[in-house]
């Protein structure tokens, strides 16, 4: 069991929507103990409590109870902490560079959609990366909590579940899902920043198999906007095949790595306000030829004796403009060689 939060008055809200919520649940269940703490449970008899059983159960319990104690916290004033959090705090600093870089970046889409060049309603799908590649960016750099994390989910959602929308609407669904966190105060978002402890993930493991087909698949889609001289557009492309990877699966540590390393390149002033000593792109935003190599062979070495066979294609990489870097980086991905050592 865990302890969700404690009930000082029994709010027909919220025992409503967990007990909907018990039918999405496979093996646990919330619960309202003795104490009226709202609590999730799992119990099994012992005859059919197999150790693979055990482990989707603790892992169900564990991540469910991990995201919903924020969000009730948030909404119903009549709900308190179970118990102590036993937590890493984040310093105000750090929190001030995140909290800036989503209020940036979400102002920045909007102004771009509103300058309406293109037309958002006519290239609906190409702002849809748009949206998906700053979401995504955004989980992975943030590391959200409670309602932030809900809101990122609930866009991936409006692209992704099935339904009759068209893509100018899902647009305009996630935007007014966006709008959510530009309104929200900052103090709010300052509650949910602090650092956990995982022992269970939610994103299932993939071989690079994978990203290799999410790359061939998505690469073609940057060529109109590059054509049209669209550079934001066509950087969503890459953006959002990267931190998609990011959000939906747990690649292999060495594609992981450059994940990370293309992110600290696109988001340099964010790594930079964070206090990251970074030569790959200088103030003005000019790549570092030689540093951005150094890192890829340093990730390389790191990685040599489990992936002997790794060995970049750096000499491809082109670095004169930003949408050429990105798309030679992609293709140095697509053809890494992540074959294990026998």
């Amino acid at each position: 069991e865990s302890r969700v939060a404690h009930a000082d008055d029994l709010n027909v809200g919220f025992l409503r929507r967990l007990m909907e919520y018990n039918f999405r649940l496979q093996y646990s269940r919330f619960t309202l103990d003795n104490e009226n703490c709202l609590t999730i449970v799992f119990d099994s008899h012992t005859l059919d409590g197999s150790p693979l059983k055990l482990l989707h159960a603790f892992r169900e319990l564990a991540i469910h109870a991990d995201k919903q104690d924020d969000l009730l916290l948030d909404e119903f004033r009549s709900l308190s902490p179970a118990e102590p959090r036993l937590f890493g705090e984040i310093p105000l600093e750090e929190k001030e560079v995140k909290y800036a870089f989503i209020q940036r970046s979400i102002s920045q889409l909007f102004a771009e959609i509103n300058d309406a060049t293109p037309d958002p309603n006519k290239y609906a799908v190409n702002y849809a990366y748009r949206i998906l590649a700053l979401t995504f960016k955004m989980d992975y750099l943030i590391k959200p909590e409670g309602f932030m994390m809900d809101v990122l989910e609930r866009i991936r959602g409006v692209f992704f579940e099935k339904s009759d929308r068209t893509a100018q609407m899902k647009v305009t669904a996630a935007c007014k899902e966006l709008q959510k966190l530009l309104d929200r105060p900052k103090e709010a978002f300052f509650r949910e920043m602090y650092r956990t402890r995982s022992t269970f993930g939610i994103n299932p493991a993939v071989n690079h198999a994978t990203i290799v087909n999410s790359i061939e698949g998505e690469m073609p889609k940057m060529d109109w906007p590059v054509q049209q001289n669209y550079a934001t557009l066509a950087l969503a492309v890459p953006d959002y095949v990267i931190a998609s990877a990011l959000f939906h699966h747990t690649p292999p540590q060495p594609d992981r790595e450059l994940f990370h390393l293309y992110l600290q390149i696109r988001e340099a002033d964010f790594f930079r306000a964070l206090g990251f000593s970074l030569d790959f792109v200088d103030a003005a935003g000019v790549l570092d030829k030689k540093a951005i190599v150094q890192e890829i062979k340093e990730i390389v070495q790191r990685h040599r004796a489990t992936y002997p066979n790794l060995k970049p294609n750096v000499q491809d990489l082109s670095f004169d403009r930003p949408i050429s870097f990105a798309k030679s980086y992609l293709q140095m991905l697509k053809t890494l060689n992540l074959s294990k050592a026998q």
